[in-house]
C-alpha cells in the first residue's frame, strides 16, 4: 500500500507541475501545495516502512525529537524568528523540546537591537531577520561548539506576502514575486554561510 500510494503521489505531482502556469496564482499555489503534501507524504510514508521494522524496546522515550537528541549530545540550539516566538505556543515548544536559546521581537527590543515600537509586517521583515541569522550563525560558529539553528522567515506569509524594497515584479500577482524575492534571499543566505570557516563541518 505505501509503494502503491508513492507512485501515485509522484505521478499526480509531476503531471500537475508540468502544466501549471506560474502566472496565476491559483495554479502557483495549487502547485505548491501539491509539492509540499508529496513531501511531507513522503517522508510520512518512509517513517511508516521504518517503524514497522523497530521494536518497542528500541524507542528510546526520553528522546523523541531531533531537537531532544541534539540537546542530549551537547549541541548549542537557537530559534530566530520574525515575530512573537509565543504564537501558536512555538516558544514553549521549543523551550521544552531542546532548550532552545529564542530570539524574537520581544527579546531582541529588550537586547536594543529592534526599535521598541518597530512593529512591521509580523513584527519585522525577512531582511531584518537574514541580517540577524548571520551574526546569530557568526557567534555561533566562533564558539567552538556544535550548534543547531533554526529560523522561520515570515515574508512568504499566505495569502499575499509581504513585498521588501528588494522584490521585483517579474510577474503581474504580487505573491509569486515575493516568493522568487525569498528564494533569492534564502539562496544568497546558503551562499554566504558556504563562505563561513563552519561551513566545513556543517549541514544545512
Amino acid at each position: 500500500i505505501v509503494q502503491d500510494s508513492q507512485e501515485k503521489i509522484l505521478a499526480y505531482l509531476q503531471q500537475n507541475i508540468e502544466n501549471t502556469d506560474v502566472s496565476n496564482i491559483a495554479d502557483y499555489h495549487t502547485a505548491l501545495t501539491l509539492q509540499l503534501y508529496a513531501e511531507f507524504s513522503l517522508i510520512t510514508m518512509a517513517r511508516v516502512n521504518a517503524v514497522a521494522h523497530i521494536k518497542w524496546e528500541q524507542i528510546d522515550l526520553e528522546n523523541r525529537t531531533a531537537e531532544e537528541v541534539l540537546e542530549k549530545e551537547g549541541y548549542n540550539q537557537t530559534l530566530l524568528v520574525g515575530s512573537d516566538a509565543a504564537f501558536a505556543g512555538r516558544d514553549s515548544y521549543f523551550s521544552e523540546h531542546g532548550n532552545y536559546n529564542i530570539v524574537d521581537t520581544k527579546s531582541l527590543k529588550a537586547d536594543g537591537r529592534l526599535p521598541e515600537n518597530y512593529d512591521e509586517w509580523w513584527g519585522y521583515e525577512d531582511e531584518k531577520l537574514f541580517a540577524y541569522a548571520k551574526a546569530i550563525l557568526t557567534e555561533l560558529g566562533e564558539s567552538g561548539e556544535p550548534f543547531n539553528f533554526t529560523t522561520l522567515t515570515a515574508d512568504t506569509h499566505f495569502p499575499d506576502g509581504y513585498v521588501c524594497p528588494d522584490c521585483t515584479e517579474e510577474y503581474d500577482q504580487q505573491y509569486p514575486n515575493v516568493l522568487r524575492c525569498s528564494s533569492r534571499k534564502v539562496s544568497e543566505l546558503i551562499q554566504w554561510i558556504q563562505q563561513q570557516p563552519f561551513y566545513e563541518n556543517t549541514t544545512i
